[in-house]
Protein backbone atom coordinates (compact mmCIF):
# COMPACT_ATOMS: atom_id res chain seq x y z
CA UNK A 1 0.00 0.00 0.00
CA UNK A 2 2.69 2.48 1.04
CA UNK A 3 4.61 1.76 -2.36
CA UNK A 4 1.38 2.08 -4.20
CA UNK A 5 1.16 5.62 -2.44
CA UNK A 6 3.98 6.65 -3.33
CA UNK A 7 3.87 5.82 -7.12
CA UNK A 8 0.79 7.97 -7.13
CA UNK A 9 2.47 11.16 -4.94
CA UNK A 10 5.33 10.70 -7.52
CA UNK A 11 2.86 11.48 -10.34
CA UNK A 12 0.65 13.95 -8.82
CA UNK A 13 3.69 16.13 -7.59
CA UNK A 14 4.64 16.93 -11.59
CA UNK A 15 0.65 17.57 -11.95
CA UNK A 16 0.70 19.97 -8.95
CA UNK A 17 4.02 22.06 -10.70
CA UNK A 18 2.27 22.25 -13.32
CA UNK A 19 -1.10 22.82 -12.02
CA UNK A 20 0.96 25.70 -10.21
CA UNK A 21 2.42 27.43 -13.26
CA UNK A 22 -1.06 27.39 -15.31
CA UNK A 23 -3.28 28.16 -12.05
CA UNK A 24 -4.03 31.63 -13.50
CA UNK A 25 -4.93 30.35 -17.06
CA UNK A 26 -8.34 28.41 -15.87
CA UNK A 27 -8.96 31.32 -12.95
CA UNK A 28 -9.47 34.03 -16.28
CA UNK A 29 -11.58 32.01 -18.23
CA UNK A 30 -13.57 31.28 -15.01
CA UNK A 31 -13.62 35.13 -14.69
CA UNK A 32 -14.31 35.80 -18.46
CA UNK A 33 -17.04 33.22 -18.34
CA UNK A 34 -18.72 34.96 -15.30
CA UNK A 35 -18.81 37.97 -17.25
CA UNK A 36 -21.28 36.51 -20.26
CA UNK A 37 -25.09 36.80 -19.99
CA UNK A 38 -27.11 33.69 -20.12
CA UNK A 39 -28.59 34.97 -22.93
CA UNK A 40 -25.40 34.57 -24.72
CA UNK A 41 -25.01 30.90 -24.09
CA UNK A 42 -28.20 29.99 -22.40
CA UNK A 43 -27.79 26.21 -20.68
CA UNK A 44 -24.57 25.47 -22.90
CA UNK A 45 -22.83 28.75 -21.22
CA UNK A 46 -23.87 27.23 -17.49
CA UNK A 47 -22.68 23.71 -18.22
CA UNK A 48 -19.12 25.28 -19.58
CA UNK A 49 -18.75 27.53 -16.38
CA UNK A 50 -19.73 24.61 -14.35
CA UNK A 51 -16.86 22.46 -15.87
CA UNK A 52 -14.68 25.83 -15.17
CA UNK A 53 -15.60 25.75 -11.76
CA UNK A 54 -14.56 22.23 -11.15
CA UNK A 55 -11.55 22.53 -12.61
CA UNK A 56 -10.68 25.69 -10.68
CA UNK A 57 -11.38 23.57 -7.35
CA UNK A 58 -9.58 20.84 -8.49
CA UNK A 59 -6.43 22.91 -9.24
CA UNK A 60 -6.85 24.44 -5.87
CA UNK A 61 -6.57 21.37 -4.55
CA UNK A 62 -3.75 20.56 -5.83
CA UNK A 63 -1.99 23.30 -5.18
CA UNK A 64 -3.13 23.37 -1.94
CA UNK A 65 -1.05 19.97 -1.07
CA UNK A 66 1.62 21.29 -3.03
CA UNK A 67 1.94 24.49 -1.05
CA UNK A 68 2.03 22.20 2.18
CA UNK A 69 4.66 20.02 0.79
CA UNK A 70 2.76 17.01 1.78
CA UNK A 71 0.09 14.79 0.53
CA UNK A 72 -2.17 12.70 2.84
CA UNK A 73 -4.86 10.05 2.28
CA UNK A 74 -7.58 12.57 3.22
CA UNK A 75 -6.14 15.08 0.75
CA UNK A 76 -5.75 12.26 -1.52
CA UNK A 77 -9.81 11.38 -1.69
CA UNK A 78 -10.27 15.07 -1.83
CA UNK A 79 -8.66 15.53 -4.58
CA UNK A 80 -9.87 12.02 -6.46
CA UNK A 81 -13.49 13.44 -5.84
CA UNK A 82 -12.97 16.77 -7.36
CA UNK A 83 -10.77 14.89 -10.71
CA UNK A 84 -13.96 13.34 -10.77
CA UNK A 85 -16.76 16.21 -10.38
CA UNK A 86 -14.15 18.17 -13.16
CA UNK A 87 -14.33 15.17 -15.94
CA UNK A 88 -18.51 14.64 -15.08
CA UNK A 89 -18.93 18.43 -15.90
CA UNK A 90 -17.05 17.79 -18.62
CA UNK A 91 -18.48 15.61 -19.87
CA UNK A 92 -22.00 17.03 -19.56
CA UNK A 93 -20.65 20.00 -21.28
CA UNK A 94 -19.19 18.47 -24.29
CA UNK A 95 -22.20 16.34 -25.31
Amino acid sequence: MAEARTQIYSIISPLADQAEAGYTDPEQKIEAAKTLSAQEGGHQMDLHKRFLHDANEFLGLLRKDKHEGKYTEKGFEALSSQYNCTISSYNYFAD
